[in-house]
C-alpha cells in the first residue's frame, strides 16, 4: 500500500512518482499542491506509461486535475480536513489480500475503520476495480467505497457541494469544528447564574483526533482543562453532557447558538441514539504550570501522576505549556504520542523524568540531532532541536516553560522540545543530570545522530538541511569555484596548459647549482 506522508518534507511529491514507477493508479488528494516541477515529472511520467503500456492508457489518472479539484473541494473546509486516496493492491504485508479477500472490501473496511476513528483528518483509499477498461470514475468511487460514518450504506453523492458537505461530516463527527489548531475553547455554565458562564475551558483536541480510540459516531468522554485541574465531561453530538457527578459540566462550543443547550441535560438514553459505555482516552489528574520567574519544583507524587497512564495511546505530558501555544508549529502533522522509555527498570522513574527535564532545560546548542524514521516506504525525519527563541541577547540559554517528550514506536526514534521561558537567571550545571541525558541518548542509532556546536556553522547546517529534505548528507570537503559559463571555456584551456607544462618539466633534469667562489 503506498501511503502519504504528513512528516518530513517531500512526502507528496516522493509518493505521487513513486506510485507512476510501480505503475499503480495513484490519486493524492489533499489541501497543499504538488510543486509545479513535481507535476511536470507526473505529467512526463503519465505520457511514457500511456506509450509504453496503451491497455492500461485509460486507467491513467491526470493527477494534475486530482489535485486542482481536491484543492477547490476542500479550501473552503474549516480545519485540517484532508483526504488521501492511494492505491491499495501493493501491499506485500497485508495478510486480509493474501487469506483471498478482495480488493474492494479490504478498502471498504480500511475506509470504514479511518472514517470512524478520525476525527480531522480523513484517510481513504481506492482501488480501481481489475479489469476495468474505461477512466477512474471518481462518482462511481463516492458511491462505492466511501462509508457514511462507518454504516453499511453507502453515501451517494452526485454533485461538489454533496461532497463538501458529506467531507464536513466525516470531519466534524461529534458537530465540533476545530480552526486549525489543537485547542477549542468551551465557555463553561455557572450553576448559580442562570444563563452565566464561569470560565472558559480548553479541550486538547489535536492529540484526541489522532487516537485510534476515538469512535466519532459514539458518546466518548474527553478531558477539559481549565488551567489547573482536568476534568472529565461527555460529548454527544458536539456537546458537553451534564453528568451526575459534581466534577461534570454543561458546556457548549464557542460560536454555536444556545436555543438548543437545554437538551444538553438530557440523559443519553432519551437522545435517540443508543446508550454506549464512555471511553477514556486520556486523563491528567493535574497541569503542571510554571510561575513568572522561576520554573515549578516538581515532587515525586507529581511526576507519577503525569507520567502513570493505562492507555498506550495516551499523550504524555512532561511539563506544562500555555494552552495557546500547544502544537502551533506542528499542526497539520500525526506524530503517535507514546512516553519515552526508561534505561533500565531498576531506575526510579519520578528520578528519571526530573533529571532528564533539568537536562534538556540545559542544552546550550543550537540544534541536538536529526533522526531518520521509516515506515514503509515513507521516509520520515523528526528535529530535536530547542525553540528559537531559547536564547537571549546576552547568549545565556533561557529556563523553558516546559517540554514534550515523545518517543515514537521504536527505540531510535525520539523527538524533545525545548520552549523558552522569559528569563535570564543563571543555571546551576549538575552532573548526575547530564549524565542521566547522556544515558538516554546512548540509546538512539549513533549513526543518525548529529550534532551542532556551532550556529554559524555553514557546513553543519547544509547536512541539517539535507536531511530534513530527506536528501543524502552533502560531502562536507573543499569548497569548488563556480565560474561563470562565459570564461569556462578560456579556464580549461588554461588547465590544460599548466598540466602540459608541469609534465615537461618533470621530464627535464633539475639543473645543478654553480658552486660559488669563495
Amino acid at each position: 500500500m503506498i501511503k502519504h506522508s504528513s512528516l518530513g518534507g517531500g512526502g507528496r511529491d516522493r509518493v505521487a512518482i513513486l506510485g507512476l514507477m510501480h505503475k499503480k493508479n495513484v490519486v493524492l488528494l489533499d489541501m497543499q499542491l504538488p510543486s509545479a516541477e513535481t507535476m511536470k515529472v507526473i505529467d512526463d511520467l503519465l505520457g511514457s506509461i500511456s506509450k509504453v503500456l496503451p491497455v492500461t492508457q485509460s486507467f491513467a489518472i491526470d493527477l494534475g486535475k486530482a489535485f486542482d479539484m481536491s484543492f477547490t473541494l476542500l479550501k473552503d473546509l474549516p480545519g485540517d480536513a484532508q483526504i488521501f486516496v492511494c492505491t491499495g493492491n501493493d501491499d506485500p504485508c497485508d495478510t486480509n489480500l493474501r487469506k483471498g479477500v478482495s480488493e474492494k472490501m479490504v478498502v471498504c473496511s480500511k475506509a470504514m475503520d479511518l472514517t470512524q476513528n478520525h476525527m480531522m483528518s480523513i484517510k481513504l483509499l481506492a482501488v480501481p476495480l481489475e479489469g476495468q477498461e474505461k477512466a477512474f470514475d471518481v462518482g462511481k468511487f463516492w458511491r462505492e467505497i466511501v462509508s457514511d460514518q462507518g454504516q453499511d450504506d453507502r453515501a451517494i453523492i452526485e454533485n461538489l457541494y454533496d461532497l463538501t458537505q458529506h467531507v464536513c461530516s466525516l470531519t466534524r463527527p461529534t458537530a465540533i469544528v476545530v480552526p486549525n489548531g489543537s485547542n477549542m475553547k468551551l465557555r463553561v455554565r455557572d450553576p448559580k447564574k442562570r444563563g452565566g458562564y464561569a470560565v472558559q475551558l480548553h479541550v486538547n483536541l489535536y492529540a484526541l483526533s489522532r487516537s485510534r480510540d476515538l469512535n466519532p459516531s459514539k458518546t466518548f468522554r474527553i478531558d477539559v482543562d481549565n488551567g489547573h485541574f482536568v476534568l472529565e465531561a461527555r460529548v454527544r453530538n458536539g456537546k458537553v453532557l451534564k453528568g451526575t457527578s459534581s466534577d461534570m459540566y454543561t458546556a457548549i462550543h464557542e460560536g454555536e447558538s444556545t436555543a438548543e443547550d437545554d437538551d444538553a441535560n438530557v440523559p443519553p438514553s432519551t437522545t435517540g441514539c443508543r446508550s454506549l459505555p464512555l471511553q477514556t482516552l486520556y486523563q491528567r489528574k493535574k497541569v503542571l504550570k510554571f510561575r513568572e520567574r522561576d520554573m515549578k519544583v516538581w515532587n515525586s507524587n507529581e511526576i507519577a501522576d503525569i507520567t502513570r497512564h493505562n492507555s498506550p495511546r495516551c499523550i504524555e505530558i512532561v511539563g506544562f505549556i500555555r494552552n495557546d501555544k500547544i502544537n502551533r508549529e506542528f499542526r497539520r502533522q500525526s506524530p503517535q504520542y507514546l512516553t519515552l522509555a526508561k534505561n533500565s527498570e531498576e531506575e526510579d522513574e519520578a528520578s528519571y523524568w526530573c533529571s532528564l527535564w533539568h537536562s534538556c532545560r540545559r542544552l546550550n546548542i543550537t540544534c541536538v540531532a536529526i533522526l531518520y524514521l521509516r515506515e514503509l516506504n515513507a521516509p520520515k525525519q523528526v528535529l530535536l532541536t530547542p525553540h528559537s527563541q531559547v536564547r537571549d541577547p546576552q547568549g545565556v540559554l533561557r529556563l523553558p516553560n516546559g517540554f514534550y517528550v515523545h518517543h515514537l514506536p521504536y527505540r531510535d526514534r525520539v523527538y524533545v522540545e525545548v520552549r523558552p521561558k522569559q528569563s535570564t537567571e543563571e543555571m546551576r550545571i549538575r552532573q548526575k543530570a547530564m549524565g542521566s541525558l547522556q544515558r538516554s541518548l546512548e540509546a538512539i542509532s549513533m549513526p543518525f545522530f548529529y550534532p551542532v556546536r556551532d550556529k554559524n556553522a555553514e557546513n553543519e547546517w547544509r547536512v541539517l538541511e539535507a536531511l530534513a529534505l530527506d536528501q543524502a548528507p552533502p560531502r562536507v570537503g573543499p569548497t569548488v569555484m563556480e565560474y561563470p559559463p562565459e570564461i569556462k571555456g578560456d579556464i580549461e584551456h588554461l588547465r590544460a596548459i599548466c598540466a602540459t607544462n608541469k609534465d615537461a618539466e618533470s621530464k627535464v633534469e633539475p639543473i645543478k647549482p654553480k658552486r660559488q667562489k669563495k
